[in-house]
Formats: structure tokens, sequence, C-alpha cells
């Protein structure tokens, strides 16, 4: 007799699903001065992820009016051309 406990077999890893290339993201809320780096850490973070297109969506009125949103509009014009 065996004195060497028995190890049940592992449980079969999911595989990690691949990043889309085609990202949607939705804003909602105020543009506050956190905005504009949640923004960019966010499109970096699915630039590392290798996004090839992001839409985003905005649900507010006034989204690029406001000290915090010039940023922002630099951000967008440098990625749209």
């Amino acid at each position: 007799m065996s004195t060497h406990p028995v190890t049940p077999p592992a449980e079969p890893v999911a595989p990690i699903p691949a990043v889309p290339e085609v990202a949607y993201a939705i804003f909602c809320g105020n543009i506050e001065q956190l905005t504009p780096e949640k923004v960019v850490n966010q499109l970096t973070a699915g630039m590392a992820a290798n996004n090839k297109h992001v839409t985003i969506l905005s649900k507010r009125r006034g989204f690029m009016s406001g000290r915090w949103s010039v940023p922002l509009q630099t951000l967008f014009r440098t990625y749209t051309h």
C-alpha cells in the first residue's frame, strides 16, 4: 500500500480570450481634473492590447467645453489624424 497522497487531476484552464481590435467606450459624467488622466490611461491600455479602432460615445451636453476638456481635445486631435 502506498503512503503517497493522490493528487486530483488539474481543472482545465480556460484560454484567455483575445482582445478585440475594435473597442467601444461610453463616457458619462462631468469632465473633472482626473478625467483626462483616466481617458489617457484607458487609451494607453487599449494600445498596449493592440486595439486598432476606438469609438467613444459621450452622453452629456458640452462634452468639449471647460477647463479639463482642452487636454482631451488635444489628445483626440492627435489620434485622429
